[in-house]
């Protein structure tokens, strides 16, 4: 028959970045790899940044402005690329990233800073995606350290972190909605 369409809209999150580097954790530790935090705030874990479910579930940490959130790989990656997802709705919208510094270590306490990003206005749904990083160099750990969020009291939030070893970029490649 024939239909009037009044709205039409993609319900579904776009992959960011190509052949994400982590496997889709449902734990910090399963199926492979660590999730790890500085802290957590009641049940938003690490892993849950990782689970690949677009804006659904959140990473947020304990403690008001910072936070670190990363993945130890079990063995060396040369990431090429991240993408951070924020907070879609809901009341921790002031927690999205702010300044941070995406970072690489192979003993998890030396961190070498691979990018620095300061003062990213990240509104709500948004995302960062980095342009190709100069990393030459294979890193089992890899975080994002969160110096300060959009708003100053609140605690830091991801939806989504995603790194690849790829140059590549793709966006808006999904299909779905209603």
């Amino acid at each position: 028959g024939t239909y009037t369409v009044q709205t039409i809209r993609n319900t579904t999150s776009p992959v960011l970045v190509p052949n994400i580097a982590t496997p889709i954790m449902t734990s910090n530790t399963t199926p492979s790899g660590i999730a790890f935090a500085s802290s957590t705030n009641a049940s938003n874990f690490a892993w849950n940044a990782f689970n690949q479910d677009g804006t659904t579930t959140q990473w947020q940490g304990g403690v008001a402005n910072t936070g670190i959130l990363g993945y130890q790989f079990t063995s060396g990656k040369v990431i090429k690329r991240y993408c951070i997802k924020g907070v879609a709705t809901g009341s921790n919208l002031g927690g999205n990233p702010l300044t941070w510094t995406f970072q690489g270590s192979n003993d998890g306490t030396t961190y070498t800073t691979l990018e620095t990003v300061t003062l990213y206005s990240m509104p709500a749904g948004s995302n960062y995606t980095s342009g190709i990083l100069a990393n030459t160099t294979s890193y089992t750990y890899y975080r994002i350290n969160i110096t300060a969020t959009q708003t100053i009291g609140f605690n830091p939030s991801i939806t989504e972190f995603e790194m690849t070893e790829s140059t590549g970029l793709v966006t808006a490649t999904t299909a779905g909605g209603q």
